[in-house]
């Protein structure tokens, strides 16, 4: 993994290597398929509202890409048939909307149905989404926003004051960010590499990613009169600069890791 990483952090990693990167990174290689038993799991019963919002989402997730144009064609079936296998495998999560993309996501790069849910299963369970998402998003509403908050008066003391004076509370804009792992809100080139450093290292890197982003619109935030104001920076946040320059502050000067992390909150991002 380490020469993955420097191939990753520079940006370089060729596309028909990336569905096999992300299956090592996530170890389903390693993972106990009859266990998790994808078959099985497409003949449990899932609640009908999880059944009409996972065939809804289907409906409208990635359809730009030629793998999901078409209505109930191969590529939403797959996707569907992933999204129920989750619902019924983590009774406890079931599904949440932003699971589409995600799933859509990992099947566009892997390919294969159950390598897919797999990897689904796998980022959910090492990489803390499934922490973020248990008890209507107990995790990032308890855990994620308190970190971030702690983050940014660590890094950023004027920033954060101003933060409060205007009222802007980190679930404006962190909410889909972390979510949807800033799918929708930066170029789609761009995200890819988002995406293999979420899938190397977490949402510690996530972390990194937005105070990189802040960093790079300072002067701006602090010139924002309202919450409202943030909006269009929350739609475009690598607006201000070429977007290469804020994944290599990300991983350079603002690089967090887990320890790092802890030793400046007291809090880390979810369980170990």
């Amino acid at each position: 993994m380490k020469k993955f990483r420097k191939i990753i952090v520079r940006g370089k990693l060729p596309k028909h290597l990336r569905g096999i990167y992300w299956s090592l990174a996530l170890g389903i290689d390693d993972m106990d398929s009859e266990k998790l038993h994808f078959s099985s799991l497409l003949q449990e019963s899932v609640p009908t509202k999880d059944i009409k919002q996972i065939d809804k989402d289907v409906a409208r997730t990635m359809r730009t890409h030629k793998m999901f144009s078409i209505r109930f064609g191969d590529g939403q079936r797959k996707l569907f048939q992933i999204l129920r296998a989750y619902a019924a495998y983590d009774i406890e999560v079931g599904y949440v909307q932003s699971m589409s993309t995600i799933a859509a996501m990992l099947l566009f790069f892997i390919e294969e149905e159950e390598k897919s849910f797999l990897a689904l299963v796998s980022l959910f369970q090492t990489r803390g989404l499934r922490w973020l998402l248990i008890r209507d998003l107990e995790g990032l509403r308890e855990t994620a926003f308190s970190i971030f908050t702690k983050l940014n008066k660590h890094f950023f003391p004027e920033l954060a004051d101003h933060f409060e004076e205007i009222g802007l509370h980190p679930s404006l804009f962190l909410t889909n960010w972390f979510l949807e792992i800033f799918f929708g809100y930066v170029p789609f080139g761009v995200l890819l590499q988002v995406w293999d450093l979420f899938i190397l290292d977490g949402y510690s890197f996530l972390y990194s990613l937005v105070l990189s982003v802040l960093s790079f619109n300072y002067d701006e935030i602090l010139a924002l009169p309202d919450p409202e104001s943030f909006n269009d920076l929350k739609h475009n946040p690598f607006q201000a600069v070429n977007p290469r320059q804020i994944l290599n502050i990300a991983t350079t000067k603002y690089k967090l890791s887990f320890q790092k992390i802890h030793k400046i909150t007291g809090m880390y991002p979810h369980p170990l």
